[in-house]
């Protein structure tokens, strides 16, 4: 977890940080998984964080990760729409 902002004085690097946080983790921007077998997750890393929860030991876990290349996203003006359209992000077939 992120400490300290650098180049801030402490009080305000932990003013930013801790309302950053509290932020990201409210109820209504978080989502939690119940899991069953043969479930599958996806999520974007530029736009989501990810954390798991603690689970029995005994319980088989098995996680894999793949990059799709592409083109690297584009910021969205304050004032356009959140309906506007994304930029294509052609699939390459290459797994970095």
């Amino acid at each position: 977890m992120t400490m300290r902002i650098d180049g801030l004085p402490e009080a305000e690097s932990d003013a930013i940080l801790d309302e950053m946080f509290d932020t990201a983790e409210r109820e209504d921007f978080v989502y939690e998984h119940v899991w069953t077998p043969g479930d599958l997750l996806v999520w974007d890393n530029l736009c989501s964080s990810h954390a798991r929860t603690d689970f029995p030991p005994e319980e088989r876990r098995l996680l894999r990760r793949c990059q799709i290349a592409g083109h690297a996203a584009r910021r969205r003006s304050a004032g356009s729409a959140g309906s506007a359209p994304r930029p294509a992000i052609p699939a390459t077939g290459q797994i970095l």
